[in-house]
């Protein structure tokens, strides 16, 4: 028993001795990273190479925030030109619709001034008919040097159908200019649902002809942003491959160990991605172009 529990004593202390033993090298390892790093960091051409680093993303912020304004600059201008055009097109259409209408109320107003005329004067030729036969019918014998006339039934007749046309006329003639003025009435209708059918199919065209230009923005949008996307990497490779043959150089010229810094970090890997963007919130407002054609 005593002999087992001093083997067991040997083995702990073993086991021991070797976790110190980790441990120390574990410390002695970090304090050389430590020292490593603070190496790399004190180091003249390191300093160098990354200002040098840092002001080349500077130069490629100020590439990629221009870049963007004039494709958005350019964007608003296509926008404007279209709204412009547009706007044109719908304020000729609404002008053609209005003179086409006036026009064909005129056309309208003046056939019934001429209807009008045509009813008076069959009424002044009734009235004028009327007289004659009067005359004829009722009026005295005429003189021994006049030849003598004899009214029949048939005259009378025809006097009192004349005077039936006449009691009549008036009544039909506002029918006549009533059934005129329904037709006209429906023609106007009818103009103004072909009116309002050309003026939905513009509308629809401006729609569709802005959705297409709104997608085409958004795809080279995308392919802007996937292009700066790629340019980032590669820089970022270049950046870590210029480290990594600096921290040899270095090491070679020492016979010091040098730490493998990291490179300048984009802004966006320090920030929540939607939060930065080259072109302010307001800066894209500013483009936002409303459309109305109410």
């Amino acid at each position: 028993m005593e002999r087992r529990r001093r083997d067991e004593e040997a083995r702990i202390a073993v086991l021991e001795a070797e976790e110190a033993a980790k441990q120390e090298q574990a410390a002695r390892d970090a304090a050389e990273i430590i020292e490593a790093e603070r190496r790399t960091q004190k180091s003249e051409k390191f300093q160098l190479l990354h200002l040098e680093q840092v002001k080349e993303m500077e130069r490629f912020f100020v590439f990629e925030h221009k870049s963007k304004w004039m494709m958005c600059t350019r964007h608003a201008q296509q926008k404007l030109a279209l709204v412009e055009k547009q706007s044109a097109t719908i304020e000729k259409m609404r002008d053609r619709h209005a003179k086409t209408a006036a026009d064909l109320e005129d056309r309208q107003v003046v056939k019934e001034m001429e209807l009008r005329a045509t009813l008076e004067q069959s009424e002044k030729n009734v009235g004028i008919r009327l007289k004659h036969m009067e005359a004829y019918c009722l009026g005295p014998q005429t003189g021994e040097d006049m030849p003598s006339r004899t009214v029949t039934e048939r005259d009378l007749l025809a006097l009192d159908q004349q005077y039936a046309v006449k009691k009549n006329m008036k009544q039909l003639h506002q029918a006549k200019i009533n059934v005129m003025r329904d037709g006209q009435a429906k023609a106007l209708e009818e103009l103004q649902e072909r009116q309002e059918d050309e003026m939905e199919r513009a509308t629809k065209k401006i729609r569709n002809e802005v959705e297409h230009l709104e997608s085409r923005f958004s795809d080279e949008e995308d392919i802007l942003a996937a292009t700066f996307s790629q340019r980032k990497e590669q820089l970022t490779k270049q950046w870590k491959l210029r480290i990594e043959i600096l921290r040899k150089q270095l090491e070679n010229e020492t016979r010091l160990k040098h730490a493998l810094l990291d490179p300048p970090p984009w802004p966006e890997e320090m920030m929540d991605s939607t939060e930065y963007s080259p072109l302010s919130m307001d800066e894209r407002a500013g483009f936002g172009i409303n459309f109305n054609w109410t």
